[in-house]
């Protein structure tokens, strides 16, 4: 195999094992060395003797973006977190009664909460009748028992809805059209940011838990600290800004994403939904994430 087929920027395979996955040449080290990225194995250093090169992948949603420059401190292997994760719940992974009950069920619960009481007929007959409280309080139920936000954030939640008439009106509405309006969704998750500054209550868990919690298949979570600290183990650039929007929102979907489509290749463990791939990213990478506390429910 000639070294020249080897060069910062080519895409190679490890010929001893593929399962590696598709890995990225960021550097030449001593000895001839390689060092590389690997999508499922993290970074390695390699001869190349054990490299084979590999056909540019068309928009590959990792590592179209690293590069030598890329600060991949923190970096860890896929084969690691799924091993930590299969570590944890032994007894079946994804349907290890365990998880099911710490890190599942209620989200469920509180999914079908929001998909009953704030389905489209029944909000429309509600802003027909102009019970915006009542919106309101059916909006905020599956968050108020739930740990999914944290506490000061409902409190501030609540506190601007207190705050007359008008402002229940302005996120009852906007609420509405996030989940059921008409137009693109990125228009209407902008507008509802823009309800949430107007209440003194914008933060990414509020902005983004009615569309996680009323289509958990399509839509993701996010905590700022998990999801942060999620991407820095992934190598993966989420755009992160303390500012939702959906900018920013939809590049951490596409990370989200691209961690379900990485469990779905593997085969190991299937998620059924965005709820088992957010508390596969949390699980796995809980230790780092917080190497001194209990571990929590997954968000």
């Amino acid at each position: 195999m000639s070294e020249s087929n080897l060069e910062v920027g080519s895409y190679v395979q490890n010929v001893k094992a593929p399962d590696w996955g598709i890995g990225k040449i960021l550097e030449l080290g001593n000895e001839g060395k390689r060092r590389v990225l690997f999508e499922y194995a993290g970074l390695k250093n390699m001869q190349p003797l054990n490299l084979s090169p590999f056909d540019p992948p068309e928009n590959h949603p990792l590592l179209r973006s690293i590069s030598a420059a890329t600060d991949l401190t923190g970096v860890k292997s896929f084969v690691a977190m799924e091993e930590e994760f299969t570590r944890q719940f032994k007894n079946g992974g994804f349907e290890d009664p365990e998880y099911i009950k710490e890190e599942r069920s209620y989200k469920l619960e509180a999914a079908e909460q929001m998909r009953t009481q704030c389905s489209k007929e029944n909000l429309e007959a509600l802003l027909k009748a102009g019970d915006y409280a009542e919106i309101c309080e059916r909006a905020t139920r599956p968050v108020v028992k739930t740990n999914l936000v944290f506490l000061i954030e409902k409190f501030t939640l609540a506190d601007g809805l207190k705050r007359g008439p008008k402002k229940q009106e302005l996120f009852a509405t906007s609420f509405y059209a996030l989940l059921h309006g008409p137009g693109e969704i990125s228009g209407r998750f902008d507008a509802f940011v823009g309800a949430l500054e107007e209440l003194g209550a914008c933060k990414w868990p509020i902005a983004t838990y009615p569309l996680f919690l009323m289509e958990p298949d399509r839509y993701p979570f996010v905590k700022p600290r998990y999801i942060k600290a999620a991407a820095k183990a992934y190598a993966f650039d989420v755009r992160y800004d303390v500012h939702p929007s959906w900018q920013s929102y939809s590049s951490i979907m596409n990370f989200v994403h691209y961690v379900a489509g990485v469990l779905e290749n593997r085969a190991k463990l299937k998620p059924r939904d965005l709820i088992d791939v957010q508390g596969f990213i949390w699980c796995s990478l809980q230790a780092a994430i917080a190497p001194k506390k209990k571990a929590a429910p997954a968000p």
